[in-house]
């Protein structure tokens, strides 16, 4: 009985640093490496405490290698854009300027009852009172409500007030997001402009963010 608890409790500490590692993210806004790992570490777990018979180095092993192959996945996707797109996937665009994008829908086999219970689930039970509807790479749904469609708090906060435009991350840690670039209707050469004339190299922007109006938010590196 007692080795048992032992060997549950150095399971315990073992599970507990490895979340501590993977961050603090929510059930519901982990990648798919993350969700992967998670199910493998509770099939890991569950072996040596069902059987005192199996070493219990077997199991912290293979729970190491696992943590370990998570942060250098996430240090990996922190240098580069490519591989987070390819291992994380990329934000989809369902509706844009109040239209319904029907091609990426069928991309992502989504039905329009799948949007609508997404859309409900932000507390929008209207499809023509949203501007942009957004699936983020966790499978979230962001939704930018058009202007008329805002709370009243919203509207009457003047210039401070959100756009019925979109941002989107033109430049993210000094790496330049080639494929938003039309989503801020803007060209390399113009970027390049904006850039000259703020006096900054791309590899200092930590957070370049634009929309459609050239509404522009630089955040230079620290």
């Amino acid at each position: 009985m007692l080795i048992s608890l032992i060997r549950a409790l150095v399971i315990y500490i073992l599970i507990t640093a490895v979340m501590r590692l993977m961050g603090k993210r929510q059930i519901g806004e982990l990648q798919p490496t993350e969700l992967v790992i998670m199910m493998l570490l509770s099939e890991l777990v569950a072996i040596p405490l069902e059987d005192n018979e199996i070493p219990l180095m077997n199991s912290l092993a293979a729970v190491a290698l696992f943590a370990c192959v998570e942060v250098i996945s996430s240090v990996i996707g922190m240098k580069s854009r490519r591989y987070r797109t390819l291992v994380q996937g990329h934000a989809v665009i369902l509706i844009r300027e109040g239209v319904i994008d029907q091609k990426e829908m069928r991309a992502l086999r989504l039905t329009v009852d799948d949007l609508l219970l997404a859309l409900r689930q932000k507390d929008v039970f209207d499809v023509d009172t949203v501007q942009y509807a957004v699936l983020e790479t966790g499978g979230q749904l962001s939704v930018l409500l058009k202007g008329e469609a805002r709370p009243a708090s919203v509207q009457d906060a003047g210039a401070d007030a959100p756009t019925d435009a979109l941002p989107v991350l033109l430049i993210g840690d000094g790496k330049v997001n080639e494929s938003a670039l039309s989503d801020a209707n803007m060209t390399r050469g113009q970027l390049t402009t904006y850039l000259k004339r703020e006096k900054v190299q791309i590899r200092d922007v930590f957070l370049l963010t634009a929309d459609r109006a050239r509404n522009m938010r630089l955040v230079r590196k620290g």
